[in-house]
């Protein structure tokens, strides 16, 4: 088991970091902790699914990586399986900030988000992801195109 990080700073990383390593063929553990429906609604090419509830029983692959990408649908899950993954002695454990700082329009994928609502009743829509899922666009690159 590796060294505990005891810091949070660095826990989150872009999408356009992401986008760059993956560009530059670097080898790094690459998790989708959705559920399976939504991974199968929109998946980035390379990721591996590992369901939030199932990252516990899959802590020794993240202890036998040396870095780890987590994401989810707005970063909620991932960032939660980071921490979690960090007060366990795997201090490569980041999540991808699908609500990036750069605003509103920077936050999920247009095609995740087109895919994840497209099977989502319109009844249940929050007017925030509406909006989040019409001005997305920071992780297009990473996304296959709808």
């Amino acid at each position: 088991m590796k060294a505990e990080s005891n810091s949070m700073d660095d826990i989150q990383i872009e999408p356009r970091d992401v986008r760059q390593r993956l560009d530059r063929g670097e080898t790094f553990l690459f998790v989708d902790v959705r559920e399976p429906w939504e991974h199968q609604t929109a998946k980035i090419e390379g990721a591996k699914l590992i369901p939030l509830g199932q990252i516990p029983g899959s802590l020794a692959e993240f202890e036998n990586a040396e870095d780890v990408i987590l994401f989810c649908h707005h970063g909620v899950r991932s960032l939660d399986a980071a921490a979690w993954l960090r007060a366990r002695g795997v201090p490569g454990a980041r999540s991808m900030n699908a609500a990036s700082n750069a605003g509103p329009s920077k936050s999920i994928p247009t095609c995740l988000a087109t895919s994840f609502f497209a099977v989502m009743p319109s009844k249940a829509r929050h007017p925030v992801h509406s909006y989040h899922a019409q001005q997305s666009d920071e992780l297009l690159g990473l996304l296959p195109q709808c």
